[in-house]
């Protein structure tokens, strides 16, 4: 990107962008609800919302341990 010059999100970008909005605003009002308990109280919610980030990166790793080894 040239300094100055914004590039247009596409509707995806936008969408994504909103979504990722929501989810955080939803997650900061259960934190505060839950404080330090909130792995111990919303049983399943961790479990929710790591494995896609486990599975994000675990792809991530495997390719950087194809191009390095």
């Amino acid at each position: 990107m040239i300094k100055g010059v914004e590039e247009e999100e596409t509707e995806e970008q936008i969408s994504m962008r909103i979504m990722r909005r929501g989810a955080l605003m939803a997650f900061e009002r259960i934190a505060a609800r839950f404080k330090g308990e909130l792995f111990d109280r919303v049983g399943k919610f961790w479990d929710g919302i790591s494995a896609p980030l486990v599975t994000a990166f675990d792809g991530v790793f495997l390719l950087a341990s194809a191009h390095c080894g």
